[in-house]
């Protein structure tokens, strides 16, 4: 994905960044293959394991979770490229081939610099 596309990107998912602590944008396959890729987002919400373990008791999502979970899918229409959606907790490790140039938003902010080709 092209500097331009990340950027169209990140404004467009702008809202979601107040209720993640970090947003990753990974493809599942080498930029060379000639299929297209799979894009997937990785949304590490600001909820905690305590959280977590109440919501399992109570059946509820964390606030903050259940926040980046609902502006999701309003935003998912307006994106340009098809994104599959991965929540991970705080504990939680992201897949190998997300490195930290797959960083497209962390701690509120968009991340920068910008992801090249991934």
């Amino acid at each position: 994905m092209d500097a331009s596309e990340l950027t169209l990107l990140q404004s467009k998912l702008q809202p979601l960044f107040q209720h993640a602590r970090a947003i990753w944008l990974c493809r599942d396959t080498p930029s060379s293959t000639a299929n297209p890729p799979r894009w997937y987002l990785y949304v590490q919400a600001y909820d905690s394991w305590f959280m977590r373990l109440v919501g399992k008791l109570t059946g509820e999502d964390d606030i903050n979770a259940s926040a980046c979970k609902r502006l999701l899918e309003r935003l998912q229409a307006r994106l340009h490229v098809y994104l599959e959606v991965r929540y991970i907790g705080p504990d939680d490790q992201i897949p190998a081939h997300c490195t930290n140039g797959s960083l497209i938003a962390y701690a509120g902010l968009a991340a920068l610099p910008i992801m090249g080709p991934a």
